[in-house]
């Protein structure tokens, strides 16, 4: 028999989780290479500025020559980048090498400081990575202890992390994902180098090098830098977690296992999916993930016993049951929640019942897909980073919540004995086409000019109510209402407009009384795990926040600066 319709289904979902994931981590990737193209084109420029402001000489004959006060600008260089950036133990053995190929003339150190740039964000590449698969590898031995019903070893996952993440580098002929890295690094060194060559012996002007540094680190679709590197995380992430099922399987004595192909899957992994193939066989690019590069099939332990998928999902739902429910949200049960929208449609008043149904029907949509916000002021924002959450205001202090809490018990149906730390946080909902909110004002200005973001993990979390439901004016809000569903409210006081198509349209409808779709946020958020990107209005954040945002970067998370 297959494996039950239910187990291949949750493993399409986490393979669609795992897509959307890689997007982010590639975004980040380009992000770094990008910030390194325009670092090594502002060292092209310089120089190119010397040799204009040197004595009637060609700039062949300027690149030859380069005074002690160059070679030393360098070494500077070199050891505050040493110092501020803790090199790895490999990023130390290359940049040895850059200094013992150098000579003293101006296109060796300009070559020599192109590849200092290129050492500091292959390092940062090489840590990101390695978080990245250390994460990856535990999550995943975690989902198939779940998923199989194995016990967690004494000593925790560590060990069996080390050993995936290093065990195929044992056998002759494999590299680490380190040593392809600064493979790269050599590589990409050795091409710019070429560029610089034929650029000083044509005297070519720097602008025109822009677009050819762009094609060989950054440009979409191009061979590059970044399609390398997108490329490795991508395939060694899909690697480890492939070499994690084969463990997990042998452990819980699963003798197959049924090939899953990714969504977009083409005729090579097509052509596997839903085969069954023995454990003992199994062997990635044959029958197997990794197929191809950017590989994202998966595989499902198959056992021809219904019993032992019955039992699986009798744990699954005992482990389910209320366990990962934050202690806010455990009160808006179905019941309650159908109960409180036959209350809310009853204090609407005279409204028109198909107006109302469509726009019921928009709110449940749009708030699906809707970006999820909070706004927070630089104070905050420090204190926030310090702790590495972001607390509710309960939390913090504030004696102004000590009159909401009358108010929240009734909107999210709380128990008594709810703790400060268990009440939710509070923000607000977005178009997530609206990336710089442009499309309309929210009255939520007054909260911060930084805005965060929160991860997709988070909606599942995420309650809404239509305003602001702590001033709730004639008591037409009875309850806060899970994302994706239908508000427990009107929607705008007594009047329903129909169908609405954007967040931004229905605040704009009335902006007398539509202040902003409220989002209420449930369980812990710690910057690491829940929070996507952060956009500031200006620079001048970044300069007189930067220790927090050296952090946040170091998190991996995207930081906007909104235009002009």
């Amino acid at each position: 028999m297959r494996t039950p319709d239910y187990w291949i289904k949750r493993e399409q979902a986490w393979q669609a989780q795992q897509i959307k994931d890689d997007t982010k981590r590639m975004k980040q990737i380009m992000d770094k290479l990008f910030e390194a193209q325009e670092a090594i084109q502002k060292e092209i420029n310089v120089n190119w500025q010397n040799f204009a402001n040197g004595q009637g000489i060609s700039i062949s004959e300027a690149m030859k020559r380069a005074d002690k006060m160059d070679v030393k600008a360098f070494a500077n260089k070199a050891k505050k980048y040493v110092e501020e950036k803790d090199f790895s133990h490999q990023a130390n053995q290359v940049l040895k090498l850059y200094n013992l190929t150098m000579r003293v003339n101006r296109l060796e150190l300009l070559k020599a400081n192109i590849g200092l740039e290129l050492i500091s964000v292959f390092d940062d590449l090489d840590k990101y990575f390695s978080k990245n698969l250390t994460g990856a590898a535990l999550t995943e031995f975690e989902r198939q202890a779940g998923i199989l019903g194995l016990s967690v070893p004494k000593n925790g996952y560590n060990s069996l992390v080390e050993s995936v993440l290093n065990g195929s580098y044992k056998v002759e002929g494999f590299a680490s994902f380190s040593d392809k890295l600064w493979q790269y690094q050599f590589e990409l060194k050795a091409d710019i180098e070429k560029l610089l060559i034929r650029s000083v012996t044509g005297g070519i002007n720097p602008k025109t090098l822009a677009p050819q540094l762009k094609r060989l680190m950054t440009e979409k679709g191009k061979l590059n830098a970044t399609y390398n590197a997108q490329r490795l995380l991508v395939s060694e992430t899909t690697r480890i977690q492939t070499a994690i099922q084969e463990e997990s399987y042998k452990k819980a004595d699963i003798e197959s296992y049924e090939y899953i192909a990714e969504p977009s899957a083409g005729p090579i992994c097509g052509a596997l999916n839903g085969k069954i193939f023995k454990l003992k066989d199994m062997s990635p690019g044959i029958n197997a993930p990794n197929m191809h590069p950017f590989c994202r099939c998966s595989t499902a332990p198959h056992v021809d016993d219904k019993g032992f998928w019955d039992d699986r999902l009798k744990e699954q739902d005992k482990k389910n049951s209320g366990k990962n429910i934050p202690v806010s949200l455990k009160g808006l049960n179905d019941d309650y929640l159908n109960e409180k929208r036959e209350e809310s449609r009853l204090k609407a008043g005279r409204v028109n019942a198909k107006k109302y149904d469509a726009q019921s029907e928009s709110f449940a949509k749009l708030t699906n897909e809707a970006s999820m916000r909070m706004r927070i002021s630089d104070i905050g924002f420090r204190r926030a980073i310090e702790s590495g959450n972001l607390k509710s205001s309960h939390e913090l202090g504030d004696d102004f919540d000590k009159g909401r809490i009358r108010i929240e018990k009734t909107l999210f149906n709380l128990p008594e004995n709810i703790k400060r730390s268990e009440m939710p946080k509070y923000g607000y909902l977005s178009d997530s086409d609206d990336l710089f909110e442009k499309k309309t004002k929210h009255s939520v200005l007054g909260y911060g000019n930084i805005i965060i973001e929160l991860d997709d993990s988070v909606r599942k979390r995420t309650t809404y109510t239509v305003n602001d439901s702590l001033v709730n004016k004639r008591g037409l809000i009875t309850s806060a209402t899970p994302v994706g569903t239908k508000p427990t409210y009107n929607g705008i006081k007594e009047k329903a407009i129909g169908e609405i198509n954007s967040i931004s349209e229905f605040l704009n409808s009335n902006k007398k009384t539509n202040r902003y779709i409220e989002a209420q946020y449930h369980g812990d958020l710690t910057f690491k795990n829940d929070v996507k990107r952060i956009i500031v209005p200006d620079k001048s954040y970044l300069d007189k926040l930067s220790k927090e945002f050296e952090q946040i970067k170091n998190m991996g998370i995207e930081v906007l600066v909104a235009p002009k």
